[in-house]
């Protein structure tokens, strides 16, 4: 806004916080009074003033009952108007408002690390605790299926039972083969209990 132009505010005669419905209502009076047809205080000679006039006031309407062109008018007529002493203390309490709710809403922003920390520390806790108290777990018992890394003791049948590797045995079975194949030479071929076919067992 340039030293010459007259405030949006001024010339419709309103607040600079006055509501949109107010700056409407003063829009409409001002243009009434200010109309080259209708206007009551003009005289036939001053068209030209009364079309200034009904200009400055639409301009100032066009601004103020756009909220964004508002701001950014309100903005520029901020950084160029001289500051009374008023102006000045206004200025500063808004400053000092502005200030204080950014810093409240950075308080509110900061990442909860104690809470964070606390539940941390709770869950290490738990997990602890719950070592603690578990039993170990019991290793799976035999389920009578043969196959390779399988424990085995050889029967009065002479067939491959299955057993715990922790319990005495015969052997380990390398590989399960059918009944007409051969195992690897370094291997015995014993019979599967589950008739399955020839377990390829590594004597102890």
């Amino acid at each position: 806004m340039s030293a010459l132009e007259r405030d949006h505010y001024e010339v419709l005669g309103i607040g600079k916080t006055s509501s949109k419905i107010d700056i409407r209502n003063a829009y409409r009076k001002c243009a009434r009074e200010a109309h080259p047809d209708t206007a009551p205080g003009f005289a036939a000679g001053s068209t030209t003033n009364a079309s200034a006039r009904m200009a400055e006031i639409s301009q100032a309407w066009a601004v103020l009952s756009d909220p964004v062109r508002r701001r950014q008018y309100d903005a520029v007529s901020a950084s160029e108007t001289e500051t009374s002493e008023t102006e000045t203390s206004e200025t500063e309490t808004s400053e000092t408002e502005t200030e204080r709710e950014t810093w409240q809403f950075v308080e509110r922003a900061k990442f909860p690390w104690r809470f964070m920390l606390v539940l941390l520390f709770a869950g290490i806790i738990v997990v602890l605790a719950l070592d603690v108290t578990s039993k170990p777990a019991v290793p799976a018992g035999p389920d009578g299926l043969l196959g390779s890394g399988s424990c085995i003791v050889v029967d009065a049948n002479l067939t491959a039972v299955e057993v715990r590797c922790e319990e005495a045995h015969d052997g380990v079975v390398q590989q399960l083969v059918g009944f007409d194949m051969a195992c690897p030479p370094d291997t015995e071929a014993i019979r599967d209990r589950q008739g399955m076919g020839l377990a390829c067992v590594v004597r102890n």
